[in-house]
């Protein structure tokens, strides 16, 4: 499969789960043609996911978990990108203790994540899971209600 689709059920071939990049921009497309008066430019395939129909899109994006992963992604951002506002609010300890707790490349150990040079890594992060995301945005929630 590609990095679009997660799989296709071999019985019905409509059926097809997207990953959650793919929803992504999806969500994405159909919110820049959204605001557009002529949605003519849109592939059809788009204008089936609702792309101009604003509450369908909202719906989508509600439902995949994809926009409390956003907000997620955004707090995380923060502290773990590594030109994030709040990169140094961690310390280096609880910051590989945050990015071990996400799983884009897999769970990982924080000596995984050293030897590997991949303690600053966002992909790691961006490609966690919507739980991984939670789970690091809550551990970072709690070390700082703490401080």
């Amino acid at each position: 499969m590609s990095n679009y689709v997660k799989n296709v059920d071999a019985t019905d071939p409509k059926e097809i789960t997207l990953s959650r990049a793919a929803l992504r921009e999806l969500i994405r497309i159909a919110r820049l043609h959204q605001s557009a008066s002529d949605n003519s430019n849109v592939p059809a395939f788009l204008k089936s996911f609702g792309v101009g129909d604003a509450e369908l899109v909202d719906y989508l994006e509600e439902t995949s978990g994809l926009k409390q992963a956003t907000e997620d992604l955004r707090f995380l951002h923060d502290y773990l990108y590594h030109s994030g506002e709040k990169k140094n609010r961690l310390g280096s300890v609880r910051h590989v203790e945050a990015m071990t707790l996400c799983n884009g490349y897999g769970q990982m150990t924080g000596k995984e994540l050293k030897e590997k040079d991949l303690t600053w890594d966002w992909s790691h992060v961006r490609d966690s899971t919507p739980d991984a995301l939670a789970e690091a945005r809550a551990y970072i929630e709690g070390v700082l209600s703490i401080r």
